[in-house]
């Protein structure tokens, strides 16, 4: 599954993937546009649902879903996501393929019509010209409580805040949903004011897949969009520190039970160089996989957390592990993380662990193409930063890995952040954070 791809516009492109297998095709829309504030964030993460409550058309989410139902159940959804220092606002169509319909019914264009609605003929207010104050006021609220619940999820919220520290300054830190106050201020005019800037500036990445033919998905993406007054902004490379030169710690008290500790490393290798592949299969061998040291040695030899894992991000060049603890083992912890390390830099790895950690990458990676979304979404990241290798080719790569390979990466990593929720647990640290 190797998209087809061309750009049809400045900064409009359109993939194809051609596939056959499954008995739903794909179609999606992203904007892709940089991360600089929290209040244009929380613009962007609220038209995502804002823009699902009616269209010129379908004029409430009743009508919305009556018209998925019609379409033999096609599903209509949208994501806000981050990759490196850009956020990406999605909507996309699932639908059943003209195979499986009876009467030799093509369903192609009634769906293609059908996000085209939402996307670029939203339910306009017509007295003020702007969203619907309603809509607006409920999907603010909803928003909101959903920043919030970040909070109620000690694991997502000691990886959000060490994230937020690690990259204080760069725009990867901004939070892709934007913040609670941000939100609370937003009106249905400067929603829409949004929506217009987003439709103008933005890079546009269309992806479809399914047996379909290109050409009347591209008349009707062109018909969208020439009414448009464009002006693309192009994207910049993706702010990378290579080496952590200063360590940060910073702990941070809950009322939650668990502990949780986060080492957020550089890693000075990025997307698209040639030991990008070895530092995904060390983070598996290391930390991210149930047979890692991490796994291994940390929670099930010596039991010093309940949970350990981490998140690799090849955009931007970091690492995080996280663990959850007693706030008692917190030395402990941190020495077994940092011995793990220094093993894994020296090349003391098993064949048995080496072998499990390369089956499991390629295994993760070879079921990317089970899943369109996932194919699309491998594709998009890389053709963000111009990075042309095909997932097949990848895939074949694997194979040439070596322990050498890993251990190269491994060294290159340093600590940039140490951040520790303390929790409720009775007893306190038997000794201050340990070095690597």
């Amino acid at each position: 599954m190797i998209p087809e791809r061309r750009e049809l516009s400045t900064g409009i492109f359109f993939n194809r993937i051609p596939v056959d297998k499954f008995k739903t095709s794909r179609f999606s829309i992203s904007f892709v546009t940089p991360l600089v504030d929290d209040d244009k964030a929380a613009k962007i993460a609220l038209l995502s649902t804002v823009l699902r409550q009616g269209t010129y058309t379908y004029k409430t989410p009743a009508a919305l879903s009556r018209r998925q139902e019609e379409l033999y159940s096609a599903i209509l959804s949208s994501i806000v996501t981050k990759i490196g220092d850009y956020q990406l606002l999605t909507f996309s169509v699932n639908f059943l393929c003209n195979a499986f319909l009876p009467n030799g019914e093509d369903l192609l264009p009634k769906a293609l019509d059908l996000l085209g609605e939402v996307v670029f003929r939203p339910l306009i207010d017509e007295n003020s010209g702007v969203f619907v104050e309603e809509y607006v006021a409920v999907e603010k609220k909803n928003l909101i409580n959903r920043i919030a619940s970040v909070q109620n999820n000690k694991a997502v919220y000691a990886a959000h805040r060490c994230t937020t520290i690690m990259h204080k300054g760069e725009p990867h830190g901004i939070y892709e949903l934007g913040s609670a106050e941000a939100v609370s201020h937003i009106t249905p005019a400067s929603l829409y004011a949004a929506y217009r800037a987003l439709l103008s500036d933005s890079r546009i990445e269309c992806f479809y897949s399914g047996p379909d033919d290109a050409a009347p998905i591209v008349e009707r993406l062109m018909a969208w969009v020439l009414p448009i007054h464009r002006y693309p902004r192009p994207l910049m490379p993706a702010t990378v520190v290579r080496r952590a030169e200063k360590r940060r710690i910073v702990n941070e008290k809950s009322n939650a039970q668990q502990a949780r500790l986060c080492i957020g490393f550089r890693t000075g290798t990025v997307l698209g160089e040639r030991d990008a592949a070895a530092l995904i299969l060390f983070n598996l061998l290391y930390a991210a996989a149930p047979t890692s040291k991490l796994f291994a040695n940390v929670r099930e030899r010596l039991s010093l957390c309940y949970s350990c894992s981490s998140l690799l991000n090849l955009v931007n060049g970091t690492l995080m592990v996280t663990a959850g603890i007693e706030t008692k083992k917190r030395a402990k912890a941190m020495r077994e993380i940092f011995r793990q390390l220094k093993k894994t830099r020296k090349g003391r790895i098993t064949d048995r662990e080496f072998s499990m950690a390369l089956k499991t990458m390629q295994a993760q990676y070879m079921g990317v193409f089970d899943s369109p979304a996932a194919v699309e979404r491998w594709y998009l990241t890389r053709f963000l930063w111009g990075i042309s290798e095909t997932l097949p080719e990848f895939c074949d790569a694997l194979t040439s890995l070596t322990v050498d390979d890993v251990t190269a990466v491994a060294r290159k990593l340093t600590v940039d952040t140490l951040y520790f929720l303390r929790g409720k647990q009775d007893g306190e640290e038997e000794e201050d954070e340990d070095n690597e």
